[in-house]
């Protein structure tokens, strides 16, 4: 239940006030009855509010799904199993994603901040974010976020790589080797180190 409730979150901050019933049921695989339950229970629990238009997130709600977008980002970096994310999440290594991705990955807290705007303000379910080296040649995609420092960012940014853009994979190298990509009508390599902080979604 908490599954869908978080996906039912995540679809309302997509949608704003296009969010439906049975659209909800159509993209989760769902009947519209457990839609409906889990609906009263984030009115119950304070995480969504209802109005003449429709549902809105509260700041819990906005919360939930930041918390979970961290969680998914912080799995996808590390391509944990499953017996592995168990194990982690049964011994409770990882209670503060924040403090993990500053100290793991090092990234100052300008860059954490930033990092958490981003996913705060991206339109997308985190499921559908992917590593841009996950992608194939001819596979185009848009800019999602970018786990990186401020250097890195700002050098992106100047490179025309922010959110929202939308990138096509010209060329792969071999073996980890750079990646061509097309943005803004122009050709950039970037190493394979680069491409895998970089997070797309497919189109």
């Amino acid at each position: 239940m908490k599954d869908l409730l978080i996906e039912v979150l995540e679809l309302i901050k997509e949608l704003k006030y296009k969010f439906s019933i049975s659209d909800a049921s159509r993209r989760l695989n769902q009947s519209e009855q457990a839609i409906s339950e889990v609906l009263g229970n984030a009115l119950n629990n304070g995480y969504i509010v209802k109005n003449s238009y429709g549902y809105l997130l509260t700041d819990k709600g906005e919360k939930a799904v930041l918390n979970h977008r961290g969680n998914h980002l912080h799995n996808s970096i590390h391509k944990l199993s499953i017996l592995d994310l168990l194990r982690r999440r049964f011994e409770g290594k990882v209670h503060n994603w924040y403090s993990h991705i500053s100290r793991s990955h090092g990234l100052d807290k300008d860059s954490v901040r930033d990092l958490t705007r981003d996913l705060q303000q991206m339109p997308w379910r985190i499921e559908d974010t992917v590593p841009l080296v996950d992608l194939r040649e001819g596979d185009r995609a848009l800019v999602a976020y970018i786990l990186g420092g401020r250097g890195l960012t700002l050098r992106l940014a100047e490179m025309g790589l922010t959110p929202n853009v939308e990138v096509r994979i010209i060329r792969k190298g071999p073996m980890r080797g750079p990646i061509e990509i097309l943005v803004r009508g122009t050709s950039l390599a970037l190493g394979y180190g680069v491409a895998k902080r970089v997070f797309v979604r497919r189109v």
